[in-house]
């Protein structure tokens, strides 16, 4: 969403931080990446149905942390707060519909893409495919799973603090013109 985004409005974006982020999610001719997607979302799909809430996600999101019982017990509870099985299964489908592959090369943003090295939910492919379709990105791996706020934060806020450091701090100007931000309309009074 937030590539589509840059790219339809690229004077209200001053720069795009990918985290484990894909251009589409399943493999295609002109896609070399996905080749593994199919087999996580098939594990998350049954994980949807049949155990959501008790922390399987740990397997896909932190397998380095597979082991331990409190990281299952915290990501289990993660899960029954963030989105009921239904709602998990309608963001997959939607994940799997997704790809943003035309419009990268429109996306004026200076872009930083942050790939973990050990992440099983979005492998590296994707990552650099981002990274060598993006005009102006900047490719940064990482060790860790898929989980970016697990692991060694410092090095990862590290790198997000040099990139906002270091890009220009301002939309790239639209050829278009400026374009009028919508409002809401007022409710009415009586």
């Amino acid at each position: 969403m937030s590539i589509l985004f840059a790219a339809t409005y690229p004077h209200r974006v001053t720069g795009l931080i990918l985290g484990a982020a894909t251009a589409r999610w399943s493999p295609a001719p002109d896609y070399p990446c996905g080749h593994e997607s199919d087999g996580m979302r098939e594990a998350m799909e049954r994980l949807a149905r049949r155990r959501w809430g008790e922390g399987g996600t740990v397997d896909w999101f932190a397998p380095s942390l597979s082991g331990s019982a409190r990281a299952r017990q915290a990501l289990a509870r993660w899960e029954r707060l963030a989105a009921g099985p239904s709602a998990v299964l309608r963001l997959l489908r939607m994940m799997c519909e997704s790809d943003v592959q035309a419009v990268l090369p429109s996306v004026r943003a200076p872009a930083l893409v942050i790939q973990r090295l050990g992440d099983r939910v979005i492998p590296r492919c994707h990552g650099h495919y981002l990274a060598s379709h993006l005009p102006n990105a900047r490719y940064v791996e990482q060790p860790g799973d898929h989980l970016l706020w697990m692991g060694d934060t410092d090095a990862l806020l590290a790198e997000i603090d040099h990139f906002l450091g270091g890009a220009e701090h301002r939309p790239a100007a639209d050829p278009a013109g400026p374009h009028p931000v919508p409002r809401a309309p007022r409710p009415a009074r009586s």
